[in-house]
């Protein structure tokens, strides 16, 4: 019809008829613009946590980023970001994401497993001792405590040591000097965090025991001995230290 006006919904138009009055932009209900912002926010987490669980960690965290700038603080939100910065070994950053979660979720095994874990990567040890005391992990709080706060870890030996593999193919296997003289074959594992020894060799070279966990590998649980190794580096190969398991 001419000189009619049609004005949308999502129009930022101010529109004058003439002769008549200047209309305004229309506005959303408040409420109505709130719950879209929070639906987009819902679904950008939603995103974040599919891209978490299918291993795709740097897409997650670039998205948890994305939301952190949005001043997204949803006790969901702050378990996957702290997590991811645990990951990162960005424990400054992990922990208030972590504690803002557990004050929504007090009683989270995983949160408070975060935390605690948050603790001792950052040498905060005899903090990471309680918690995992509290999450009835006596035998690794015992191990924690008995550093008396302090780091340990293992120093390189002045030049690096190549160490031959046994055997032409198959597993990495080595032989490797432990302590003041005791030779154990070992295997080259670069994804585990720890040195494992059989009982039997432990025992031999002197670690001190503090009790075992219960774990799960892929093949069913299994129990595993909580030790503190004090004794001198076990192996270094091509200058790469490498956690070993002892099998034999």
């Amino acid at each position: 019809m001419p000189g009619s006006v049609h004005i949308g919904l999502l129009s930022a138009t101010r529109v004058t008829l003439p002769g008549s009055f200047t209309a305004p932009p229309p506005q959303l209900p408040q409420a109505l613009s709130v719950a879209i912002l929070m639906s987009v926010l819902n679904l950008r987490l939603k995103t974040a946590t599919e891209l978490f669980h299918g291993g795709r960690l740097a897409e997650a965290a670039a998205l948890c980023e994305a939301l952190a700038a949005d001043r997204e603080a949803s006790s969901r939100f702050c378990g996957l970001f702290g997590e991811l910065q645990v990951l990162r070994n960005q424990t400054d950053a992990a922990e208030p994401l972590l504690v803002a979660a557990l004050a929504e979720a007090p009683e989270s095994v995983r949160l408070r497993g975060l935390l605690a874990e948050t603790y001792r990567r950052a040498g905060r040890l005899l903090e990471a001792a309680g918690l995992y005391r509290d999450l009835n992990r006596p035998a690794l709080a015992a191990k924690l405590a008995a550093t008396g706060g302090g780091w340990y870890r293992l120093t390189p030996p002045a030049a690096p040591v190549t160490l031959p593999w046994l055997g032409e193919s198959g597993p990495a296997l080595i032989e490797a000097r432990v302590g003041d003289g005791q030779v154990g074959r070992f295997l080259i594992d670069t994804g585990v965090g720890e040195t494992l020894l059989d009982p039997y060799l432990a025992s031999a070279v002197g670690v001190t025991p503090f009790g075992d966990e219960a774990i799960h590998f892929p093949a069913g649980p299994a129990r595993l001995d909580i030790l503190f190794d004090h004794l001198p580096v076990i192996g270094w190969f091509k200058g790469i230290h490498c956690p070993f398991h002892n099998f034999f």
